[in-house]
């Protein structure tokens, strides 16, 4: 039975543990109970929290078991059955389809892209500069992603309302996802702010999608992929091509899942290597022998090893994803505990990648543990930043590469330094960001 799982304390009446979430979801993830499962109370709904890697990874490729059901109904309201939260009955068609946008031979294309537009992007800093580092980082992968998914540049004006659009769906998913039902369907500030967000969102994208479908000989992105999408196999009706508004619902989702994550990623790798100066000055010393202060590009990647390992460093210590939910769909076990149908499951990549048993002093920053010729590699259902299983993230190659060029491109040029004073805090958001982060940016050349 459940009630013989340990409970999280400090949970109050009506709110459970979501007013500890909110307030500080990674001392509240750091406080609980060390056991393999742990209650919780989000609002008055019941939850299991997962601590132990196998239970975890057995959440993870029980897909049709623990599946993403009415946790997901506020990302729905954006976008509708995307990839990223479409329920199981519908995974499989949908991925089928969008899996050809992500073949590795589509991807020099999209990498041509990322560094024309970090490129531009850092080359507009100038010395002294200070910036709130998870807006601009928002604001430059957006800039790449929209000319990746649509091809043209983005007006200054649509570049600014969708990363305005894209923070505001990203802050407010996670606070509302833990509110009351009732609290949620209110008509505050907070909800109306997230439904016109989304609104524009998918009104921006849609008149897109209007214009191209008129355009015959449409250029080559993942827009145009996605209106030739055709299943590599299979003949059944489930699956045909996208509809118009199936598109729209992936298009947002690319938005919302390519943008968010990978800039505070970004945004975190960057306040690391500011805070290990001697992994930074490494850093320099490889992109300086790579592109001589020129932007990064596909082909210097695998010249870089240290970088990327800066970044899989970053996602280990930092995960986006850090909290992520399922509901259980029948009545089934989870390791020795009976979990009853319509059960909340939450893992949490974020206490798996900080566990002793799994890696050697995991608190931590020590990019070299990636180096799998030099040190012996964790095993594969530690590292969880891209989920696992049949839902694993299918734009993992297109993040490694996208992060991987900016890193390299920024530290080519610049040096980037906390503002004295800053205070970040975490927020209970979908993605994990380093909110309140100011750095300021000091000129560099190659040595």
């Amino acid at each position: 039975m459940t009630r013989s799982i340990p409970k999280a304390p400090g949970a109050l009446p009506l709110f459970g543990h979501g007013p500890a979430l909110l307030r500080d979801p990674l001392g509240f993830l750091e406080s609980l109970p060390d056991h393999d499962v742990v209650r919780l109370l989000v609002g008055r709904k019941p939850a299991l929290l997962v601590r132990e890697p196998e239970l975890t990874r057995q959440v993870l490729v029980s897909d049709r078991t623990f599946d993403k059901t009415e946790w997901y109904d506020k990302g729905r309201e954006v976008m509708g059955d995307g990839l990223l939260i479409c329920p199981h009955s519908a995974h499989r068609r949908t991925r089928r389809l969008v899996q050809p946008l992500f073949h590795p031979s589509r991807l020099p294309g999209y990498a041509t892209v990322m560094t024309s537009e970090t490129a531009a992007a850092a080359g507009a800093w100038h010395d002294g500069q200070e910036f709130d580092i998870p807006r601009e980082m928002t604001l430059l992968i957006t800039r790449a992603l929209v000319r990746a998914m649509f091809s043209d540049a983005p007006s200054p004006g649509m570049l600014r309302q969708t990363t305005e659009d894209i923070l505001t769906l990203a802050k407010l998913s996670g606070p509302l996802s833990v509110l009351p039902p009732a609290v949620a369907r209110l008509p505050l500030v907070g909800n109306r702010r997230f439904r016109q967000a989304g609104i524009r969102l998918r009104e921006v994208t849609g008149g897109i999608l209007s214009d191209r479908c008129d355009d015959v000989a449409g250029p080559e992105d993942l827009l145009s992929a996605l209106l030739a999408a055709r299943p590599s196999t299979g003949t059944e009706s489930e699956d045909q091509s996208f509809t118009h508004r199936e598109i729209i619902d992936q298009l947002t989702a690319f938005y919302l899942g390519g943008t968010d994550t990978t800039a505070t990623t970004l945004a975190w790798a960057l306040l690391l290597l500011a805070q290990h100066r001697e992994v930074e000055d490494r850093v320099h010393d490889e992109v300086d022998g790579v592109l001589a202060g020129a932007g990064a590009g596909v082909e210097h990647l695998p010249r870089l090893p240290l970088t990327a390992q800066v970044i899989k460093e970053a996602l280990r210590l930092y995960p986006p994803a850090w909290l992520v939910p399922r509901t259980a769909t029948a009545d089934t076990r989870l390791g020795s505990h009976h979990v009853p149908a319509g059960m909340t499951i939450v893992y949490s990549p974020y206490i798996i990648h900080r566990r002793r048993d799994l890696y050697e002093q995991p608190d931590r920053f020590d990019p070299d543990r990636w180096d799998h010729e030099r040190r012996p590699q964790p095993p594969r259902h530690a590292f969880l930043p891209f989920g696992g299983g049949a839902r694993k993230c299918i734009a993992e190659g297109f993040a490694m590469t996208h992060a991987t060029i900016a890193l390299a491109t920024i530290t080519a040029r610049w040096r980037l330094t906390p503002v004295p004073g800053c205070r970040i805090r975490p927020p209970m958001a979908i993605a994990l960001s380093p909110n309140g982060l100011r750095m300021r940016v000091t000129t560099r050349s190659p040595r």
